[in-house]
């Protein structure tokens, strides 16, 4: 206990020292009631509630004082002395906090529900199947429109489609970003401050890159509202856009018009653009102008969409080798774009190394010696003792294998959870190649049954320029 109020208060022996701002805020969820966007909440507080008081009132403050200077005394919880008790109720407020995100509810959406009673104190008021009953009516989105995140430590932090990389720099200020997608006019609204790289996934987001249309992102500092205020220590942003950016050669990257030189401007690293250094003191836009053609995909239901009546997937089998055993889906509640995904589940081997995967049909009209590029997304949820890997296998007229190449995106290891992940393999079609098959796999060694899921979503095999 008096290491623990040490670390609090700042010194052992004087837990009377005053709480300072980042203590309220590592304590507190008003400073990052922005977090919230897209999720549905439901506040239960009793207007007598002691501990954490319902409305801006006046309330005692405790904390522990020690019963003397010797060593291994007893500490006791006493009211503080002025000016630190009594003190104004500000932060645990479920009226006010509702408030808030009722008053958001135009930039989230934001929705909450407020139950209070006056008699109620700190403990439930409800039945608990009435708090079942609401989140049962509030199905989460997936892939909302628009996101928010904002954090005061986390170096990397997400929200959906939208990842941001915290400035270092900016001391006790959070960093902060929202995002809103429209679909319809291909174009991104970007809000960041302090946020030394911005991700944007726009699969994720829902934008697809049509042939001769213009992606926009718009970016500014413009990060209203926040319950806190946050001031922008940086004034700049890394912009990244993670996509199937090599199916689409040609593409013409412009910001606020003037064209960018690739390699200088903005980088192609697999999936993800990167233009560096926008400095934000006005708004500025990024335009992608995409050509009329682009390569096409060979694979058949590379997003797993189409769902046969039998449970099958058109395009895609199950291969488990080497006597693996795994369960092995079509997934409807996870999904990276779209609505569904595949997923491979708790694989395990049979006394041997084992392969558990899905494997697309054999796709036509590969050359050899023809570069092509393998893309897509994956996640993982307590994932554990397999490695994750994609492979493409190549063949000849006949069928016969003549080669593969492969890309491990996870070793095995104790415990692997993350959202969507990007991959990109780029590999050279071996001689005589005439198809190419794709592998999404995991892969074990003897006696390493694995555990927990991997997912994949919106996968493309094309051939490169």
């Amino acid at each position: 206990m008096p290491d623990n109020w040490a670390a609090i208060a700042g010194k052992e022996d004087e837990p009377e020292a005053s709480l300072d701002t980042p203590l309220m805020r590592d304590n507190s969820a008003r400073y990052v009631l922005e977090n919230l966007a897209n999720m549905p909440i439901r506040i239960v507080q009793g207007l007598n509630d002691s501990n954490f008081p319902n409305q801006y009132q006046n309330l005692t403050v405790m904390w522990w004082r020690r019963e003397s200077t010797t060593p291994g005394d007893k500490w006791w919880l006493v009211e503080a002395p002025p000016p630190y008790s009594p003190a104004t109720a500000e932060f645990a407020n479920g009226g006010d906090v509702h408030a808030l995100l009722t008053s958001w509810s135009a930039v989230g959406p934001y929705y909450s529900e407020y139950n209070t009673s006056p008699y109620g104190g700190h403990g439930f008021m409800e039945p608990y199947g009435v708090t079942a009953d609401f989140f049962q009516a509030h199905a989460r989105n997936r892939q909302p429109d628009r996101v928010a995140y904002k954090s005061y430590d986390d170096p990397v932090c997400s929200s959906y489609w939208m990842t941001l990389r915290r400035y270092p720099g900016a001391g006790e200020e959070a960093a902060l970003a929202r995002a809103e997608v429209d679909r319809s006019a291909g174009m991104v609204g970007a809000h960041v401050r302090n946020v030394e790289e911005l991700t944007l996934d726009l699969f994720w987001a829902g934008l697809s890159l049509q042939p001769g249309k213009t992606l926009s992102v718009r970016l500014d500092t413009n990060t209203d509202p926040s319950a806190i205020p946050v001031v922008d220590r940086l004034g700049r942003t890394d912009l990244v856009l993670v996509h199937a950016w090599a199916s689409v050669p040609g593409m013409k990257v412009r910001l606020d018009g003037a064209l960018l030189t690739p390699g200088v401007g903005y980088t192609l690293e697999g999936s993800r653009l990167r233009v560096p250094g926008i400095t934000l003191a006005q708004a500025r836009t990024l335009t992608l102008e995409l050509p009329s053609q682009v390569q096409t995909n060979l694979l058949t239901n590379p997003g797993f969409e189409a769902v046969n009546p039998d449970g099958s997937v058109p395009g895609w089998s199950k291969v488990v080798l080497s006597g693996g055993s795994a369960r092995m889906e079509d997934h409807a509640k996870m999904s990276h774009g779209g609505t569904r995904s595949l997923r491979v589940k708790d694989p395990a081997p049979a006394g041997a190394p084992y392969t558990c995967s899905w494997r697309s049909d054999q796709a036509t009209g590969i050359q050899g010696g023809a570069n092509y590029a393998l893309t897509g997304f994956y996640r993982t949820r307590l994932f554990r003792k397999a490695a994750v890997r994609v492979t493409v296998y190549w063949y000849d007229a006949s069928g016969t294998q003549v080669g593969a190449s492969s890309l491990d995106l996870e070793a095995p290891s104790g415990y692997s959870t993350h959202d969507w992940v990007p991959f990109h393999l780029q590999a050279r079609a071996p001689s005589g190649a005439a198809r190419a098959a794709v592998g999404l796999e995991t892969v074990g060694g003897p006696g390493t049954a694995g555990g927990g899921s991997v997912w994949f979503d919106d996968v493309a095999l094309f051939r490169l320029p």
